[in-house]
């Protein structure tokens, strides 16, 4: 019987770890411990410096915006006392065309027993039932109330609209006052002016009636006395109407003319003095689809003057040439008589009641056509050229677009 005797090799008895390696380790890990320790302690205080700084920029950015909060609130402050005192009404309307606000100027000149209040209103039913435009009104707007008043409008961007009102009532008032009482001061040296200058031309027409009764005149004669009486009565209506106006001074503006309308009455106004003297009056008309609100019959009256000087400036055969055009939001006359212009001394003078340079003038031409134009709200200038003398007229108008809107 055989026997397998297995072969066993003897057990080694495992190393024991060595006690030096242990410990470096472990001061490994502790020093990296202690490092970690350290760079959190790092930025944990720099976290903190940090957050320090932050609540520091954002308590100065807090109370920045309280104090711009609070200058914002002055200014809103002084703007609403300010709106309060205003003597000028100031309404804000929103897109729909509804009023927000209104400061009580708007409110004392818009609001009655039909409209208690305009915050909250439609701005088109207020105008339907505050405004009663009256044909006279010129740049202004009658009230209900009869008072006057001038409107701009402003376009508020993103919001809606800006509607500005001024009561032009006490000044219109007063200058009318300062008018009437500056003519009523004229009024003295006027009639003793035009009593000497109505005399004149009455003494001439009733010589000329006398030369007409004599027997024995042909017919020839006979025409020409008439035609020199006509003349005479002509020139007595001219100074009368220029005293008329000159007197007046409450033009009334109820016409709407374009200017071509207006520059046919004028042809027809002076066709007998242009004929008499053989001039001409060229025209040249650049503004025809303007249509100016106006006294027609003062207007062509004043613009009658102007023709009447440049014919007795230049004599017989008198060349004028009036040119009509838009400048600077104005329509323009420019009247140009190719005479011998003016001295400056007396230009300077001509504007005055009374002052002429001719024989047998009133002095109240010029000075009518400045009142006209101050009617209308316009402007008269008088200058030498190289050739002649301008006389140029600026008025306000409107396009036949604006007029039918």
């Amino acid at each position: 019987m055989t026997h397998n005797t297995a072969i066993t090799k003897p057990i080694e008895p495992k190393a024991a770890p060595a006690v030096g390696s242990g410990l470096h380790d472990v001061d490994e890990i502790l020093q990296v411990f202690r490092r970690m320790t350290e760079e959190m302690s790092a930025s944990s205080e720099e976290f903190e410096r940090r957050v320090a700084v932050l609540n520091g920029e954002i308590s100065a950015l807090s109370a920045q915006r309280m104090e711009e909060l609070r200058e914002k609130e002055r200014l809103a402050d002084q703007l609403e006392g300010l709106l309060r005192i205003l003597p000028t009404g100031v309404i804000v309307i929103d897109r729909s065309g509804r009023i927000q606000r209104a400061n009580p100027a708007a409110e004392q000149m818009l609001v009655h027993d039909q409209l208690p209040e305009l915050t909250g209103m439609v701005w088109s039913s207020v105008i339907q039932i505050a405004f009663r435009p009256q044909e006279h009104d010129g740049h202004e707007i009658s009230l209900h109330n009869g008072r006057l008043v001038s409107l701009d409008t402003c376009a508020l961007e993103g919001f809606g609209q800006l509607v500005v009102l001024n009561d032009m009532t006490a000044t219109r008032t007063l200058q009318a006052e300062v008018s009437r009482h500056q003519r009523l001061a004229g009024m003295g040296r006027m009639v003793a002016s035009m009593a000497h200058q109505i005399r004149t031309p009455l003494s001439a027409a009733m010589l000329y009636t006398e030369n007409l009764r004599k027997p024995g005149i042909t017919e020839p004669q006979r025409q020409r006395f008439a035609e020199k009486i006509q003349s005479r009565l002509e020139h007595l209506e001219q100074q009368v109407r220029d005293m008329l106006i000159f007197a007046k001074g409450d033009t009334k503006l109820v016409d709407r003319q374009l200017s071509g309308e207006l520059l046919q009455a004028l042809r027809e106004s002076c066709a007998a003095a242009l004929e008499r003297s053989g001039s001409q009056l060229n025209v040249l008309n650049e503004a025809p689809d303007a249509q100016i609100i106006c006294n027609r019959d003062t207007l062509i009256s004043a613009f009658g003057n102007l023709v009447n000087n440049a014919i007795e400036a230049v004599g017989q055969n008198a060349s004028i040439d009036l040119r009509v055009y838009v400048a600077e939001n104005l329509i323009t006359f420019d009247f140009h008589d190719h005479g011998p212009g003016v001295p400056q001394e007396v230009l300077r003078q001509l504007g005055e009641p009374f002052v002429t340079t001719k024989a047998n003038g009133t002095g109240l031409g010029l000075p009518v056509v400045q009142a006209v134009m101050r009617a209308h709200h316009g402007n008269f200038s008088l200058f030498n050229v190289k050739g002649g003398t301008y006389a140029r007229v600026c008025l306000p108008f409107q396009t036949l677009t604006e007029a039918s809107s």
